[in-house]
């Protein structure tokens, strides 16, 4: 059984990021679905952007919704651990107790990490990958150093890293976002987009593959490609990240008409959703 935990609840993300002022948490699990305001997933990136969530939180998810649109939104920010709705005790039992494992013996690198100290974190990752370790436990590691290695910029080491776990097992969806990425940032677009169009058959990946890819073509300065590849995605189901590319798309291409319209469109489709309402203005206000 696991040990004894001293457990705080928030009914919502701003409570959550008031509770975080205050308590240095070693786990948050959060659901996708937060509400009329910010969903999880934008709670998330929001809490690590102001440094409430330091690098050695763990985040579980929680989740009822299978659609790809959200299943790749969470995937994208790296949760320790996914649990799909309905779960038993059980499984959240099992899920969690995995992480502590893990989390007992990564937990030396994270507080390198909080101290903002990447080249110790490696160094503490390479001996552990040297020793003994569980198979879901060794890929926890180079799940970390992957990440690791891409913060650093050290994205040929990171593509390595990635190609050797896809070798191992080609389904692993972690490393197929990893190598990715890390030929996005190095510039090797061809091998992106390779890798793009293979994803594009798979429905879980399939919206954040298409966002990907756009960003492949505008860092190309091809702004016609980068919007048929959007048009893929429909409307409603456009991130923010992804408007913002489609809208970059359109002003590249001298089209404001249709930028201002896409954004309208966002802003009111969201207009009882506080946070997000108030980012689309923001964005037409910019614009």
């Amino acid at each position: 059984s696991m040990r004894e935990f001293d457990i705080t609840s928030y009914i919502n993300g701003k409570e959550l990021r008031n509770g975080l002022k205050t308590i240095g948490f070693d786990l948050v699990v959060i659901d996708f679905y937060l509400g009329q305001n910010k969903n999880g997933v934008e709670w998330i990136q929001y809490l690590k952007e102001s440094k409430l969530i330091k690098p050695s939180t763990g985040i579980v998810f929680l989740t009822s919704d299978r659609l790809p649109q959200t299943i790749s939104q969470i995937l994208d920010i790296h949760p320790d651990v996914l649990i799909i709705k309905p779960f038993t005790i059980k499984t959240l039992h099992t899920s969690i107790s995995h992480y502590l494992s893990v989390r007992s013996k990564i937990k030396p690198a994270l507080e390198y990490l909080d101290n903002e100290q990447p080249e110790k974190a490696l160094k503490l990752i390479n001996n552990a990958l040297q020793g003994t370790l569980s198979k879901r436990e060794r890929a926890d590691f180079i799940k970390l150093k992957g990440r690791l290695l891409i913060g650093e910029r050290r994205y040929t080491e990171a593509r390595i890293l990635y190609q050797a776990a896809l070798e191992r097992s080609s389904n692993v969806l972690w490393a197929h976002w990893g190598l990715i990425k890390s030929e996005f940032l190095s510039g090797q677009w061809r091998h992106c987009q390779n890798m793009l169009d293979s994803l594009i058959n798979d429905q879980l990946n399939k919206d954040k593959a298409y966002e990907w890819m756009a960003c492949v073509e505008i860092g190309k300065e091809n702004y016609a490609s980068a919007e048929k590849i959007l048009d893929n995605i429909k409307e409603n189901d456009l991130t923010i990240p992804a408007t913002k590319l489609k809208v970059l798309a359109y002003k590249m291409q001298n089209r404001s008409d249709e930028a201002i319209r896409l954004l309208e469109k966002k802003r009111q489709s969201n207009v009882t959703t506080k946070e997000r309402f108030d980012e689309f203005t923001i964005e037409l206000a910019r614009y």
